[in-house]
């Protein structure tokens, strides 16, 4: 009786310490250190738990009367490997950013996405981008990347095959940079100050362009209809150890190579990143028309929040704006178009390799009745003004390891009109999709 009393005072004892290191550790007293430093003490600490859980398998009488204590201990391990995992991660990405360092790498990613009563196989799905095709096994991209670093300049570069290239040249119509995705030189003023020129992808949004680097498989509409993909331009960048960031952006124009008029488009950007805490801004304004005066604005606000160590909530807000874009009904004035979306996730990570995403829109298209017939964002029979489409997804993650990745996805889209055509020519209001994904990155 004694025997198990001193022991279990012992486990608990070291279970506290172990306890109060990892609260340590996250509340920032271990994070000054190197991330090999950091490495090493996750390690000793998961050496250290492991050990007292084989401790108390061997004691049977102690076994059978603290099964309690014996599960505390294996969700400490839990949350050290998860610790362990992302200590890898960050530890593989400042790998990529050492001076001198010359790097190769690549990316695949391939879907199989099926919407019920949608048409034959390789039906294309409207107001989609990267998961678009219908009952069709897609190769969406092959990309080879390519980076470079000598003293402050570097260099980035990716090629990109498949047919997340043909969508992004589709939208410029220049077949010269086809499958050039971003190529940008970089001088590092400082370890906070930078400046790059070159082509690369856009600074607004919460979403970005590869897959592998999103929660869910689909991007929301406020990603596919809501701002640009890509620009060719300056980008001055700010980041301190404060945790404040901030950026200005001087492009061409959205989603070409070309400028279409004689003005430029310009950008901002600022945040701020805490522990547990980061919120961004971004605008984006510029004569994106014809004619100089014809101003396209978008304003996105995006935060992210982690709730506990496993799960993370975030919030995307966007609000656009294009002068004198399309034809009124009747009159010679042109009527401007609106749009505008809320997003929300929730994302678990349930363990090392086990994740799950929830993800809520609502988007908008805020055009006024005004504008002619076939003019709307989401055009269909009803074409008579404002028009709102709720989308909810569930996306499940299976991480293979760092490099290897599996999803399934659910979709579902209902707008308040008929929009989408099913097999039988006939418009539909809403839209289910299902894919199972696989990303590989290395």
């Amino acid at each position: 009786m004694l025997y198990r009393t001193l022991s279990q005072a012992c486990i608990l004892t070291c279970l506290a310490l172990t306890s109060n290191f990892s609260q340590a550790f996250a509340s920032g007293e271990a994070q000054a250190l190197p991330l090999n430093e950091q490495y090493d003490k996750v390690l000793l600490e998961l050496e250290q738990a492991q050990e007292m859980l084989l401790q108390q398998a061997r004691s049977k009488k102690l076994a059978s009367s603290s099964s309690k204590d014996t599960q505390k201990i294996q969700e400490r391990i839990w949350e050290i490997q998860l610790r362990k995992t992302k200590l890898e991660r960050q530890m593989a990405s400042a790998a990529a950013k050492l001076p001198g360092n010359f790097k190769f790498g690549a990316m695949l990613d391939l879907y199989y996405l099926y919407s019920p009563g949608r048409g034959q196989e390789g039906t294309v799905i409207p107001n989609r981008v990267y998961d678009r095709k219908n009952n069709d096994l897609t190769m969406n991209l092959f990309e080879i990347n390519m980076q470079a670093r000598k003293g402050n300049v570097s260099v980035y570069a990716d090629l990109d095959f498949g047919d997340f290239a043909d969508q992004n040249a589709a939208v410029a119509g220049d077949p010269v940079n086809h499958n050039i995705g971003q190529a940008y030189l970089t001088y590092s003023f400082s370890e906070d100050f930078s400046l790059s020129a070159g082509k690369m992808y856009t600074h607004v949004g919460y979403e970005v362009a590869k897959t592998k680097e999103n929660w869910n498989t689909s991007r929301s509409f406020a990603f596919t209809l809501g701002g640009p993909f890509w620009h060719e331009g300056l980008a001055l960048r700010f980041a301190p150890e404060n945790g404040i960031n901030a950026g200005f952006f001087v492009y061409d124009n959205w989603d070409s190579s070309d400028e279409n008029n004689s003005e430029k488009t310009y950008g901002a950007q600022v945040g701020y990143k805490a522990e547990d805490f980061s919120f961004l801004f971004n605008a984006i304004r510029g004569p994106e028309g014809s004619l100089v005066g014809d101003f396209r604005s978008v304003y996105e606000l995006n935060a992210q929040y982690a709730l506990t160590d496993t799960i993370t909530l975030a919030v995307d807000a966007l609000k656009g704006i294009d002068q004198e874009a399309l034809t009124p009904v009747s009159g010679s004035s042109m009527v401007d178009k609106e749009w505008s979306s809320w997003v929300g996730y929730v994302h678990w990570q349930a363990d090392p390799n086990w994740s799950f995403t929830g993800r809520y829109e609502f988007f908008r298209d805020e055009t006024s009745s005004d504008a002619a017939a076939d003019q709307y964002i989401f055009s269909g029979a009803e074409d008579t003004g404002a028009e709102t489409v709720n989308s909810l997804t569930f996306t499940s993650s299976y991480a293979v390891d760092d490099s290897s990745e599996f999803r399934f996805e659910y979709r579902n889209d209902k707008a308040d009109k008929d929009f989408w055509l099913d097999e039988d020519g006939k418009l539909q209001d809403k839209l289910t999709t299902f894919s199972l994904s696989w990303l590989v990155s290395i």
